[in-house]
This record gives structure tokens, sequence and C-alpha cells, in this order.
């Protein structure tokens, strides 16, 4: 009677660099398929949802596996998140193929996050998501492309809304090293992104200052809770 010896089974091995692990993510109507690495940066708001356990049989997350399972960003827009996924991978998106386009190892896209609008976009996204790095990038595109027709009221807001303590700081020593008091937006704008006790406060700085006097020091020192909470990007 002859005994037949069942096949040994062979671990297989992943390769440590040619074996890309990915994420799929829905934003809008369009789904992206990126390097799930690139989502894993320490501390980030992805690397702790990636810890979370999941529905899989093994605890394991679906969400973002495939097609099928994206991660659903909801209130966001795809030219926005298309942004930052440039900024996120710059060297992959130089050398991807446009689609349908067969691959060339020579290729290099010559576009990429140029415009004040793209760079919102990517701090935006860069401080909610915490991406210490892309944010610090988009903060200092930001400043380098911000339009001028933005108002002392805009840019107070969004120095405000983004924690930007260089921005708050400029614009607030604009208003009290001001010649002439003829604001370039109406008080009442003005009111909207303060209050009238800070209003009174750099009325105070400017009327009682003397010209050789550090200005932003004396605004740093009225205005404590305002930057204590801001970081010097």
């Amino acid at each position: 009677m002859s005994t037949t010896m069942a096949p040994q089974s062979v671990e297989t091995d992943r390769d440590d660099i040619f074996y890309v692990d990915t994420i799929v993510f829905k934003v809008e109507n369009t789904l992206f398929r990126v390097p799930r690495c690139g989502f894993e940066v320490p501390g980030c708001f992805f690397a702790t949802m990636f810890t979370l356990p999941g529905p899989g049989e093994k605890g394991e997350q679906i969400e973002g596996t495939d097609d099928a399972h994206p991660i659903l960003l909801e209130g966001i827009q795809k030219s926005h998140f298309k942004s930052f996924l440039k900024v996120l991978y710059p060297k992959l998106y130089k050398c991807l193929p446009a689609a349908g386009v067969p691959y060339d190892e020579t290729y290099e896209r010559q576009d990429g996050v140029n415009t004040y609008d793209d760079w919102i976009g990517v701090l935006h996204l860069s401080t909610k998501w915490d991406f210490p790095k892309i944010r610090k990038t988009s903060i200092e595109s930001v400043s380098r492309c911000m339009p001028t027709y933005l108002s002392m009221y805009e840019r107070i807001s969004l120095a405000k809304k983004y924690n930007v303590k260089k921005w708050l700081l400029d614009e607030y020593r604009k208003l009290v090293q001001k010649a002439t008091l003829d604001f370039d937006v109406p008080i009442l704008m003005l009111q909207s992104c303060m209050t009238s006790s800070d209003i009174v406060g750099l009325f105070l700085i400017r009327e009682r200052t003397p010209i050789q006097v550090d200005v932003d020091k004396l605004i740093l020192a009225r205005f404590v809770a305002h930057f204590a909470g801001m970081e010097d990007d």
C-alpha cells in the first residue's frame, strides 16, 4: 500500500519594497486609490483611525480596502483633496501617467499645486487631519500667493481660522502702525473678526506707543489669549 505525502505548504513572503498596501477614499463622486503609508503619519487622524478595531472577521478594517468599501470623506472638496495628495505624494505624482497612457520612466509631470485656492485647501486638510509638515509647507505657500485683494478683515479671519501666528501678528501690527485710521474695511466688518475689546486694545497700543518701541511685544502681551494656542509656523 503506497502512501502519498501531502505537499508541504511554502510560506509566501511579501517584498519589503514592491508590495504596496493601498487605501481607497471617496470624495464627492470620485474614488482615489493611493498608498496607505502616506496616511500613517504618527499622530495624524488616520493613523489613529487605523488602530481602531474593524468589522472584519479578525477585527480588521473593511473601509478603504477596495472600491466597494471606500473611506467616505464628507464635506471636503475633491479639488482640495487632490491638491493634498499632490503634496503628500510629490514624487509619485510627478511620474504617474495620465489615464490610458502607457508608463514611461522618463515622463515627469510639470504641473503641481500652484493657486491660492489649492493651497488653502491643502492647509485646511493638513490642519484638520494633523499633518504638521504639510501644514507648514502650505502656510509658507499661502503666504507667498495670498491675493492682494483680500481685505484686512479676511486676512485676520484666515489667521484665526487656521491658527497662524505670523499672519495675525502681521495684521495687528499693520493696524497699530497705520498712518491714518482710514481702514480698508468697514469697522463693522472688522468687528466680525475681532471683539470690541480687541479693537480698543489695538487702538490703545497705537495711540500710546512711541515709534521706537517693539510693537510686536506689546501686541503679544496684550493679546496673550489670542496667540497662546498658535504655533510659530
